[in-house]
Formats: C-alpha cells, structure tokens, sequence
C-alpha cells in the first residue's frame, strides 16, 4: 500500500512547482495512476472483508464439529420394552433434535444410554440411525406393551392398612400405565372402567373401600375417574392425620426427657 501514498507525495511536489514550468502530459498521467490506484485500493479493501468473513465462517464451523458434548441428566435403556418410550421420546428432545450434534456424537449418546440387555443389540452399519432403527423393531412391540401394562394394573399390592404413601402410589402406578395405553391408541371405556374399578377397589385398606362406598349417592356404577379421584383425596386426608414414624419417635422421646425432668422433691 505504500506506493498509493508515494503518488499522493509526487502530486503535493507537482503542486508545489513554479508555474512556469509546463508539466500538463505528466499531470494527466499522475491524474490517471491516481485514479487507477483508488480502484486498486477499493479491490484490495474488498478482497480483505471477503477474507475475513469466510474466516469467521470456517471458525464457527470448527466450533460446531468439536462441540463439548453436553453434560446432561439423560435416562438410560435397560431393554424392557415399557421403558423404551419414554426413553425414546426424552433422547429425541435432547440429543436428535440438537443442532450443535452431529451424528458421531448421537451414536456415542445412544450406546452410553444402553444398559443391561439393551447393550447387546447391535446395527449392521455403526450409525445413529440404523442402531436407533434396530432398537425400535426390537422394542415398539404393542401386543406385549399393552399385556404388560394390563398385567401390571392386575397386579398391583393389596393394602392392609391405612398408608398414604402405598395409597399414591397406586393412583401414580394407575395413571402411568393408563397414559401408556392411551398412547397406544387403547382408550378407555365403561367396561374396561367397571373391571379396573373392581380390581383396584378391592386392594386398598378396608377402611377406604368402606369410605368410598359412602361416598356414592346413586346406584350407578361409579367411574375409574371417580374412584381415582377419591384415593387422592383420601391419601391427602391420610397425609394430614397420620404422622410419619420418625416425627412420632421424636416427639414420645421428647415427652419422655420432659417428663424426667419434673421430679418431686420429696422423692429425694
């Protein structure tokens, strides 16, 4: 670039020559290599930005193929085939659809979640996509995912006593299994509600099957919903009079130190 300002030197000295001396052919010439020299700068000046702007693009890329891997809480897949949906549906929100992963990366998030027997299943090509392929033929079974979420409703434990935690459970064990079959496209309806109604309500505590049959004002057969929505009432009313075993063993042992502590004096 030094030469642009050597012209800009050369014409200050033609400027500064007496007015006697007749240089026009050189001024025009000095006029014509300035112009000439702008053009050149202003190329430069864009070849420049050019350069740095395709830099700044290989940079950014760069960044985005040696991405950090994310430290996240992601499920693992032990192979049972009620597990393999929800796992399926947080990996797609978290890994698949992120846009700083390329496919490498998925793959090595795919086999770190694999535990147990899901860890033996391999993929003819070591990809993303074919081992997430062989996983979903191996496990988007709905015959057994509906008889096992039926079985696991049939089976639930019988309650012997009056326990708010083991009653919530049930309602979440309930609803967990209903909401799996829903997605199934296994809707409920009358019959299948009178025949969950019957199992669940005859493996709660005595005393709420006798509540819940106080409860019912006509002789209609009551819903599942209905009966649901008393067993969390009734866990919440449970929850409020009953004490966990700890704060009872604190407060008799607190009773007990207090009640040491009051000695007549006459016993001494």
């Amino acid at each position: 670039m030094h030469w642009i300002f050597s012209l800009d030197i050369l014409q200050n000295d033609y400027c500064a020559l007496p007015d006697k001396v007749n240089l026009k052919d050189s001024l025009d010439t000095l006029s014509d290599l300035q112009e000439e020299a702008e053009e050149t700068k202003v190329s430069f000046l864009m070849l420049l930005s050019n350069y740095e702007s395709k830099k700044e693009t290989v940079n950014n890329t760069s960044k985005n193929n040696h991405v950090k891997l994310l430290d996240l809480p992601l499920s693992t897949f032990s192979g049972k085939f009620q597990e393999f949906e929800q796992f399926k549906l947080q990996f797609m929100n978290l890994i698949v659809n992120s846009p700083s992963l390329n496919e490498v990366q998925k793959l090595c998030y795919l086999k770190g979640a694999h535990k147990n027997k899901a860890s033996l299943i391999q993929s003819d090509q070591n990809t993303f996509d074919s081992l997430m392929k062989a996983l979903e033929v191996r496990h988007e079974n709905t015959r057994a995912l509906v008889d096992i979420h039926i079985a696991e409703i049939l089976s639930i434990n019988k309650l012997n006593s009056e326990n708010p935690s083991e009653i919530r459970s049930i309602v979440d064990k309930v609803r967990n299994h209903l909401r799996s079959l829903k997605n199934l496209n296994f809707e409920l309806n009358p019959l299948s509600d009178a025949i969950i109604l019957h199992v669940l309500s005859n493996e709660v505590d005595k005393e709420s099957q006798r509540l819940f049959h106080l409860s019912l004002t006509t002789t209609k057969v009551p819903s599942l919903d209905q009966f649901i929505s008393f067993l969390e009432l009734r866990w919440i009313q449970l929850e409020a009079v009953i004490k966990p075993p700890e704060i009872v063993a604190k407060n008799v042992s607190i009773k007990n130190k207090t009640t040491s502590g009051l000695i007549n004096p006459r016993w001494k």
